[in-house]
């Protein structure tokens, strides 16, 4: 691959089951497991790294173990701000509690930051209105 090119395929489980439009077909669902596994081994035939995120989850875990060859296909899980080695994934569930609360703190954190930002404008947008009159 040459310098700048795309090296990694990432499966959005979340979105892919979505796009499905029945309820029945959810991220840790046996029917886009398959799909995701598919997908893995066709990347891995081009030299891509694979990660699978969306809803991932305790569910998740046996997920794992309900499909071996997921260990051997995917690279990497994430949760949209965290991406953990599925080695790690596997072998210590706490990793998965510790990514949880970090994206927790994460989101309150920028949450804080956008209500700041929010309230200086609306405070702007008063201001504005009371020159009309």
């Amino acid at each position: 691959m040459t310098a700048g090119s795309i090296s990694n395929i990432t499966v959005g489980r979340s979105d892919l089951s979505g796009s499905y439009m029945d309820k029945t077909i959810t991220p840790n669902s046996s029917f886009i497991t398959e799909k995701v596994i598919f997908i893995a081994q066709a990347a891995k035939k081009f030299g891509y790294s694979v990660t699978m995120g969306g809803t991932v989850n305790l569910k998740t875990l046996e997920v794992f173990e309900q499909h071996q060859d997921l260990k051997r296909l995917l690279d990497k899980v994430e949760t949209r701000k965290v991406i953990i080695p599925v080695k790690s994934f596997i072998d210590n569930p706490k990793v998965l509690d510790e990514a949880i609360k970090f994206e927790e703190l994460y989101v309150m954190t920028k949450k804080a930051y956008l209500d700041r930002r929010i309230k200086n404008e609306l405070d702007r947008l008063t201001s504005l209105q009371t020159r009309l009159i």
